[in-house]
């Protein structure tokens, strides 16, 4: 199956979120498809220059800031935009789902609503309750808590995802914020030995490191340490040795198996050798000090 009524959904969602001066930001596995298909190829190279096959999903990731999820006029509009575009809640509040059967879709839409700490200064604008975030006296939309998207508004980077006819813009998180939220995902998937997504988020890290540009690179170094007294900075520096500290620890076993069960195949070099550099690199860019 292609994404392609992902990419209908998102444009559908980001052209009447437009209307009310609203941007949607995506994260998540669908945020590094527009990454990899929607790039200008303007940036200079990459970490890689072989361009990875990147893995199907059936969400979007949509990121709220701050100044979304304190304000009850924003957030009941994005409720009314779903509403109006066919969503239906599959889980109160915060999850949404366009079924199969409407109009123009091949196969259902999963839309997942989340958020980064509120800062202290607006922390009485909103009420959090059970790691659901939403405006105080407003109801209709809530947002996942996600403490570890500090980063959430730094750097983020704006796609084109217009059809020809009409401009269509939308902002996919930066790569310093997806190697955090996917390491502590990979660290969360890899507790639950039954899961079958488990090895997805360490794909995605090797996806990420991939793709980066020079200038990626060097903004990602400098926030690390920018971020460095930042306690997720910290919890992500121990999950990076916890999981890819040697050639045998869970992460870097688990993105073995993806690779060979996606059947990746890499154009000049053996795989091992590609998975020994991620793995450095990864210290380089997040933990000097351990590297």
């Amino acid at each position: 199956m292609t994404n392609d009524h992902l990419l209908s959904a998102l444009r559908d969602l980001a052209r009447v979120l437009a209307a009310d001066g609203i941007r949607v930001t995506v994260g998540g596995g669908y945020g590094l498809l527009l990454r990899a298909t929607h790039r200008s190829g303007t940036e200079g190279r990459t970490r890689l220059q072989q361009r990875l096959p990147q893995r199907g999903t059936e969400d979007i990731d949509y990121f709220l800031d701050a100044e979304i999820v304190t304000s009850a006029e924003r957030m009941a509009a994005i409720r009314s935009a779903l509403d109006r575009l066919g969503y239906v809640p599959t889980v109160e509040f915060m999850q949404f789902t366009i079924p199969s059967s409407a109009v123009g879709m091949s196969a259902a839409v999963k839309l997942d609503l989340l958020t980064g700490p509120i800062p202290e200064s607006v922390a009485a604008l909103v009420q959090i309750k059970d790691m659901r975030v939403r405006p105080v006296n407003a109801r209709g939309l809530h947002a996942y808590l996600t403490p570890e998207a500090f980063s959430l508004a730094q750097g983020r980077q704006e796609f084109e995802i217009g059809d020809g006819a009409e401009s269509i813009v939308v902002s996919v998180l930066h790569p310093f914020t997806y190697f955090i939220l996917k390491l502590f995902a990979l660290r969360d998937r890899l507790k639950r030995t039954t899961d079958p997504k488990q090895r997805y988020h360490a794909l995605d890290l090797f996806s990420v490191w991939a793709s980066l540009t020079e200038d990626e690179w060097n903004q990602v170094r400098e926030w690390s340490q920018e971020h460095s007294g930042e306690i997720h900075m910290r919890e992500t520096q121990s999950i990076c040795r916890e999981l890819f500290g040697g050639a045998t620890a869970r992460g870097v076993i688990a993105l073995r198996d993806q690779m060979q069960q996606s059947d990746w195949s890499l154009e000049s070099g053996d795989t091992e050798s590609f998975v020994e550099d991620f793995r450095s690199d990864l210290f380089l860019l997040l933990d000097a000090e351990e590297a």
